[in-house]
């Protein structure tokens, strides 16, 4: 089956769907290569996504699988990925990854293959996308993927508030690195030295990210949690606990940040930083 070809039979006049879904079968397939999956599941999935994207609410739900409507039945924008994903197996396409990368390219879901991802990417900010952060995504995407996905749910709940994105940014852990960002922008801003922040998020079941900083004297170490306290009364971050031992090492646990304030001397003696070596994030 020419996917493309039947795209054109049907958007033969709209050219904007067309040109949109060629963008995102060539970056789908561009990543597909990169990641090692089969380039022609991320060529179908990516022109085959918006097939129905133009019926009306009616007639998407007649296409829909009867349990995917039942669980969607409140996302009327995703209604056309959910028609698209189940009417493909009438064109003879049973892979299921496949399959499910039409179903939640809008949509998104907990647990998604790399696939599925790819084509979620894909949508947001393949070539023609002109949009707010699709440059942005576009241009990490093929150097750091994960942040790019993170910044697509970021994007994504930005522009419409759907308490369903937010769920999977907490799920992805986009949120907490949005928080992590400002912790480092706090420590940073104190002139702390050697800054490291480690991704434990797909290894540890207590937190995600430990962030671990060096004071060069006293009214640095005071002044983070100073500054801490700040953000957390502005409902930025969330502090659970703080443990400070003489400003030697002060500890303060951010439900899913764990950052470590030491002195140069202490930092050394307990050597985190090479426990947690190979999860150290660019």
């Amino acid at each position: 089956m020419d996917f493309l070809e039947l795209l054109k039979e049907k958007y033969g006049s709209e050219l904007n769907r067309i040109t949109h879904s060629i963008g995102v079968k060539d970056l789908a397939v561009e990543l597909c290569k990169k990641f090692n999956i089969d380039p022609i599941k991320g060529e179908i999935a990516a022109l085959f996504h918006d097939y129905y994207r133009y019926e009306d609410n009616d007639t998407l739900i007649s296409l829909m699988d009867k349990k995917d409507y039942e669980t969607y039945k409140d996302m009327p924008w995703g209604y056309h990925g959910l028609a698209a994903g189940n009417k493909i197996k009438d064109f003879g396409i049973k892979d299921i990854d496949i399959i499910n990368a039409i179903k939640y390219h809008t949509l998104g879901r907990k647990n998604m293959s790399m696939l599925e991802k790819i084509i979620y990417v894909s949508d947001f900010c393949e070539i023609n996308r002109t949009h707010e952060g699709s440059k942005e995504v576009r241009d990490l995407v093929l150097t750091d993927f994960n942040k790019a996905f993170l910044l697509t749910l970021e994007y994504t709940y930005k522009h419409t508030k759907d308490l369903n994105v937010k769920e999977l940014l907490d799920y992805y852990g986009g949120l907490n690195m949005k928080e992590v960002e400002l912790v480092v922008s706090e420590i940073d801003k104190l002139n702390m030295q050697n800054i490291k922040v480690y991704d434990l998020s797909n290894r540890s079941p207590l937190f995600d990210y430990v962030v671990i900083a060096s004071a060069t004297n006293d009214r640095q170490a005071n002044a983070i949690i100073k500054n801490l306290r700040e953000l957390e009364l502005k409902g930025d971050i969330q502090i659970k606990g703080i443990e400070d031992q003489d400003d030697a090492w002060i500890l303060l646990d951010l439900k899913d940040i764990i950052v470590h304030i030491f002195n140069e001397e202490t930092r050394a003696y307990y050597g985190l930083d090479e426990i947690y070596s190979p999860f150290l994030k660019d």
